[in-house]
């Protein structure tokens, strides 16, 4: 299997208990791909217990593990560029530690990458959350080709734990930004593709597993902030076309909503409108869904 191209899983984790770190490691031992480095990344060193457990599941493994433990809880994005620091292969693809990947997904990806202009190959997956039957992220045919303008209304890319990447468009695109708040894998999906053309595999190849109150989507105040950043980073494109401003808007006004600032989704609303009147279906959705999180019990903390 030398012959094919490199891979490196990057596995980062932070306080997870050890039998679902390993039940993400073992997915990758699965692949029916065999050239895999695995790299596992704890992001929580003060936890001594925890920390020497990682470290002999790492050595007893039936895979060579290389097994990073950071100086100090720094955070994903901090431990995910680690994790690219260390890697040696061609392609890079992380895996959150209570997320799992199908078996055929990093052979399907690899081969997804036939022409040099790709840089970035993702794919459809499971969501199992906590209490309801496993379902399927969407069922629409996403993006491929150049997507920065899809992608800037539209996070359609989703969770680090199942895009591939190409090492040397993570080096070129900066890795992930520390100072972002919230929205990490879309600050960093967007400067991605600026640079490279992607792929899209309509199958689901993963298994994203949500917890209730375990995600970052459970602070809006973060999300509220992630989303202005990207704003405000990219404002000057936004002003030259309007439609993707206001379907930008759009995704931003949930955030809002969900942290009770209806002040402010108002604001955004009216504003939204302003841009683009002719998206008749997208501004009803919006309102309705104003309205009915402003009249919910669940607004209520």
């Amino acid at each position: 299997m030398d012959k094919f191209p490199l891979v490196s899983a990057i596995v980062t984790t932070y306080k997870r208990p050890i039998e679902i770190v390993q039940k993400a490691l073992q997915s990758i031992v699965n692949q029916d791909y065999e050239n895999i480095e695995i790299i596992l990344v704890n992001d929580a060193p003060e936890e001594e217990e925890l920390s020497v457990g990682l470290e002999n599941l790492s050595k007893s493994f039936p895979r060579k593990i290389q097994y990073i433990k950071m100086k100090q809880n720094s955070g994903a994005c901090a431990a995910r560029n680690k994790g690219i620091e260390r890697a040696t292969g061609e392609f890079i693809a992380f895996l959150d530690d209570d997320d799992e990947w199908c078996t055929q997904k990093i052979r399907k990806q690899v081969f997804s990458f036939n022409d040099i202009k790709i840089g970035l190959s993702y794919c459809n997956f499971w969501i199992k959350e906590e209490g309801k039957e496993i379902r399927i992220r969407t069922e629409n045919l996403l993006p491929s080709g150049k997507v920065f303008n899809q992608l800037l209304e539209k996070n359609h890319i989703g969770s680090s734990s199942f895009p591939m990447i190409r090492k040397s468009v993570a080096i070129d695109a900066g890795l992930f930004n520390l100072n972002m708040p919230a929205l990490q894998d879309w600050d960093f999906w967007l400067r991605v593709t600026q640079r490279c053309e992607t792929v899209y595999l309509d199958e689901p190849l993963g298994i994203y597993y949500f917890y209730k109150g375990d995600r970052i989507s459970s602070y809006p105040e973060k999300r509220i902030k992630g989303f202005e950043n990207i704003f405000r980073q990219y404002k000057d494109y936004f002003e030259k076309n309007s439609n993707i401003q206001a379907n930008y808007i759009a995704e931003g006004i949930t955030f809002y909503v969900n942290g009770g600032d209806f002040k402010s989704a108002i604001s955004l609303y009216k504003k939204m409108i302003f841009k683009d009147k002719k998206n008749i279906k997208r501004n009803i959705r919006i309102l309705v869904k104003i309205i009915v999180r402003f009249f919910s019990p669940a607004k209520i903390v």
